[in-house]
């Protein structure tokens, strides 16, 4: 029996918590794992009633997993999964938790400088771009646009290339 069938998390924040017991006495110990997928961790993740603690409330704590990636507030779901050598508990379906979780990310493209000088008898001076958070697909930062820079999901359009293409897996890496 949980405690709480909803919950809030915000991603990187804030923990909620609800509290788990049996409903009666089981003839051998019964392990419950609370699985949060890949949005949530619960701790304990394996919580362990025996004859005599099965009316015991144990406490679970959730946290939403802080993930970089800019994307939609969401509802995950917490699952509770019995194991026991008690025929009556092992596999027994138990209720699940809904958890809503508030996401903390905020896509952006970052620069180094906002202010470019160039040494006077120079033509040369740089400045480094990385994204704010992990896309989900790769994005193009077309550096010569004549709409200023460009950002998109699409294909670098400048024949000279000057385009900065960021992906899941480098997205944090200056260019």
């Amino acid at each position: 029996k949980v405690s709480r069938e909803t919950l809030s998390v915000d991603e990187g924040g804030t923990t909620a918590g609800y509290d788990l017991v049996l409903e009666s006495r089981p003839a051998r110990p019964v392990v419950v794992t609370v699985d949060g997928g890949s949005q949530l961790n619960a701790e304990p993740a394996n919580l362990t009633f025996t004859s005599s603690n099965w009316n015991e409330a144990q406490r679970v704590t959730v946290r939403a997993v802080d993930d970089n990636v800019d994307e939609a507030d969401a509802q995950a779901a917490l699952s509770h999964l019995l194991s026991s050598e008690d025929g009556f508990y092992d596999g027994l379906p138990a209720a699940g938790v809904s958890v809503a979780v508030a996401d903390n990310d905020t896509a952006a493209v970052l620069l180094s400088t906002t202010v470019l000088p160039v040494p006077e008898g120079s033509s040369v001076s740089s400045y480094t771009v990385r994204l704010g958070t992990k896309p989900l697909q790769a994005v193009v930062i077309d550096l010569s646009s004549s709409q200023g820079i460009v950002v998109s999901t699409g294909s670098c359009s400048d024949e000279e290339g000057a385009c900065l293409t960021f992906t899941p897996e480098n997205w944090n890496s200056a260019q």
